[in-house]
């Protein structure tokens, strides 16, 4: 099977992808001096902006074209995932992000924050001029499951339960909300004939890719390769990632007590960090995590079953199975 490239899943919306992209920049841009410096230095420094993407194909397979509401409503992801990144990187008091100096490591809390706020608000002036109050309901709604997510994750790690159920549901809050709101948004972009059902198959295609994707960066943690986090930094914030769960579930009794006292060790010392991670390693958990991620993968691709056959479609799946394969 050839080694699909993110160029070649992005080629039915490339023309769109160059539209999305003079519309956000002319969104973000301002006449305060400082805050155009910390905006240019985030578009400087984007990744891979896969949210857009995720809307853009979203919109053409379900409608075969992409619409102006279309490229708002990729804005209006963008605009919000930027937000939502500041203040994570506050909140984590992060001090890089893709290899790079992070906003609030140049620009302190203070400053980040206000920009977060800034963006958060130029998202809503966005929707509300263009009338798009579907595509902003859909955000809303998101905003409010990753903020619960946070805030569950956040009493979980001190109470230090490893709990399946619990961790699905965190992820589906903090990461797959959002991802399934820019896939519904994509359909919100027009008009079809059955639109609940559409919406509900790309929403459905985002919320399980969403959960996949969260899996994939946990095993990074645990050294899959060189990625933009360095290795053992979910050990060191204390977060019971899903190859840590598993590990701790297919323990003896004797190891699962090493195991939590190795994980609570790993928040302040590398040797405990580098303990815990080759016991996972050897625990069978990577493997374990790897087909829960490639299970939800493959939900996602079968949420697609609903729609008519197309070049976006196709990429969507692509898509899916680039993310699985990713290296960062």
């Amino acid at each position: 099977m050839k080694n699909h490239t993110i160029l070649d899943i992005k080629r039915p919306i490339e023309a769109d992808l160059e539209k999305f992209q003079v519309v956000f920049e002319s969104i973000i841009s301002s006449d305060a001096p400082l805050l155009n410096r910390v905006l240019r230095y985030m578009i400087k420094n984007k990744g891979k902006q896969l949210r857009p993407i995720f809307v853009l194909l979203s919109a053409q397979a379900a409608h075969g074209v992409v619409s102006e509401k279309a490229h708002i409503g990729a804005a209006l992801v963008e605009i919000l995932h930027s937000a939502t990144l500041i203040h994570d990187d506050v909140v984590d008091h992060a001090e890089h992000r893709r290899h790079m100096f992070s906003v609030p490591a140049l620009w302190k809390s203070k400053v980040s924050i206000l920009v977060g706020d800034y963006l958060l608000g130029a998202g809503l002036k966005l929707a509300v001029d263009h009338e798009a109050y579907s595509m902003l309901k859909e955000l809303s709604l998101a905003v409010e499951e990753m903020s619960k997510g946070e805030l569950i994750q956040l009493e979980r790690s001190r109470v230090e339960r490893y709990n399946k159920e619990v961790y699905f549901k965190v992820i589906e809050k903090k990461t797959a909300a959002l991802l399934a709101a820019a896939c519904a948004i994509g359909a919100h972009s027009g008009e079809h004939k059955d639109q609940e059902s559409v919406r509900q198959a790309l929403y459905q295609y985002g919320l399980n890719l969403g959960m996949a994707f969260q899996i994939k960066d946990d095993l990074f943690d645990f050294g899959e390769a060189e990625v933009g986090k360095p290795r053992g930094n979910d050990l060191r914030e204390g977060k019971k990632t899903l190859p840590l769960i598993l590990a701790h579930e297919l323990a003896n009794p004797h190891d699962r007590r090493w195991l939590e006292k190795q994980a609570r060790l790993s928040r302040t010392k590398g040797v405990a960090r580098k303990k815990t991670i080759e016991y996972v390693k050897k625990s069978g958990a990577i493997e374990a995590s790897n087909q829960e991620m490639l299970l939800y993968a493959q939900k996602a691709k079968d949420s697609l079953h609903f729609l008519e056959p197309s070049d976006a479609v196709n990429s969507l799946i692509l898509l899916a199975d680039y993310s699985m394969a990713r290296k960062l």
